[in-house]
């Protein structure tokens, strides 16, 4: 930070294009896994040493080779031109790297800074980690996610309700709170007896349209379901009211 004449300079906390830069790359042959800027070719290309890795998971990075033999799975990729618009720049950097360094000091310089440890700390690494996992789920695991992601979001409401209401009292169940369990089922019900009785309402509204012979000869097909609309709501209703 710079002072002049009373005007406080910060440096900017841009993510800056240059040689030590930790990259990820974007897409390709490569994708997914950490390299770093040796040299800058234009302002569009630069010049990447990429770091090989058993996973692409910052958790298995000390397996990587960064000095083996090109035949052999995790080794060191020679150095490669690759666009900007096709990499990540990553908020790490390996101070004071010299341009074009070889990859003996990259790689010492690498493990000094501990930029493996680093990437395996941060959000990003854990979050990538993450999306792999998911991608990899059953059927079964995503249905017992979308369980226990509706019990989170069903207590969060209850705790906001009660922080809101406090006349709002929960009770303490196994898996819910009763108190937002039997209104919750309250306003289903009434809503379903609502709807049953708009349901009778237009049934008497089309039965009383319809000639009487019709009707019987209707009921007489459905056979044992020939109870009448009348006697169907009044049991309805009181199945409906031993939960009110």
């Amino acid at each position: 930070m710079v002072a002049m004449a009373g005007i406080d300079i910060k440096p900017a906390g841009w993510k800056l294009v240059e040689v030590g830069r930790i990259v990820v790359v974007q897409d390709g042959e490569h994708k997914g896994k950490l390299a770093a800027i040796v040299e800058i070719i234009d302002n569009k290309r630069v010049c990447c040493l990429y770091w090989i890795l058993l996973s692409i998971f910052a958790k298995r990075c000390l397996q990587a080779l960064v000095d083996g033999p090109a035949g052999q799975e995790g080794a060191v990729v020679p150095r490669h031109a690759i666009a900007l618009s096709n990499i990540y720049l990553t908020p790490f950097v390996i101070p004071k790297m010299p341009r074009a360094a070889g990859t003996g000091p990259v790689k010492r310089l690498w493990e000094k800074h501990e930029i493996d440890q680093k990437w395996a700390e941060s959000s990003w690494a854990k979050k990538r980690e993450q999306q792999e996992r998911r991608k990899n789920l059953t059927d079964f695991e995503r249905f017992k996610i979308m369980r226990l992601k509706k019990q989170v979001r069903g207590t969060t409401f209850c705790a906001n309700t009660e922080r809101d209401n406090p006349s709002f009292a929960l009770q303490d169940t196994d898996s819910f709170p009763g108190s937002l369990y039997e209104t919750s089922l309250k306003l289903w019900l009434t809503l379903c007896l609502r709807r049953h009785d708009l349901r009778y309402r237009r049934s008497m509204l089309r039965s009383e349209r319809r000639p009487s012979h019709s009707l019987m000869a209707e009921r007489r097909e459905k056979g044992a379901r020939d109870t009448s609309a009348v006697e169907m709501r009044a049991v309805s209703v009181a199945w409906f009211q031993q939960f009110l």
